[in-house]
């Protein structure tokens, strides 16, 4: 007896999903973000070494402990984009400046002495500069659109007025 023929198509296997197709510049400027925020949390963490072994080392480390601190939770809050904050220290606004702080920071540690070694702070002023000249470098080849709106907002803020001021005016 003869089977009936089946009018059912073979089942074709399941399409992949599409891929997300995502900018190398993207993805540079993810890693960018990331290594920024690796960056204040060094910068922050080696300031409390330096503080906590400022005894060894003499009280500049201290001090410059300190600073670091302060500029790593700067540079930090920086990266988020708070705009009340960024307003405060402009020089936080871009990209650019931030790696350049970065780099600012690093060679701060060039002063500081660990636990009597200098050659950790050498190693950290070396990946922080390495840190930030990548950021600087990222910056200019990615424009974030928050970054922009950012730049815009504090230069709407503080336009001055190309009228002449009245004070100054000659009669």
């Amino acid at each position: 007896m003869a089977q009936p023929q089946s009018f059912e198509q073979p089942a074709q296997p399941a399409e992949p999903p599409p891929k997300s197709k995502t900018s190398p510049l993207i993805t540079l400027n993810m890693i960018s973000r990331v290594l920024i925020w690796v960056s204040a949390v060094i910068i922050v963490v080696t300031g409390v070494m330096a503080m906590i072994f400022s005894l060894n080392s003499g009280f500049i480390s201290f001090f410059i402990g300190i600073y670091q601190c302060v500029f790593g939770v700067l540079l930090g809050i920086g990266e988020t984009g708070w705009r009340r904050f960024v307003k405060t220290f402009p020089f936080l606004l871009t990209r650019f400046f931030r790696g350049c702080f970065t780099v600012f920071c690093g060679t701060l540690f060039l002063c500081v002495k660990i636990n009597g070694y200098t050659w950790p702070c050498v190693v950290i002023c070396i990946v922080l500069a390495v840190f930030g000249i990548f950021h600087c470098v990222i910056s200019c080849l990615v424009k974030t659109e928050r970054e922009q709106k950012t730049v815009e907002m504090f230069k709407q803020e503080h336009v001055i007025s190309n009228e002449p001021d009245v004070a100054t005016q000659k009669v």
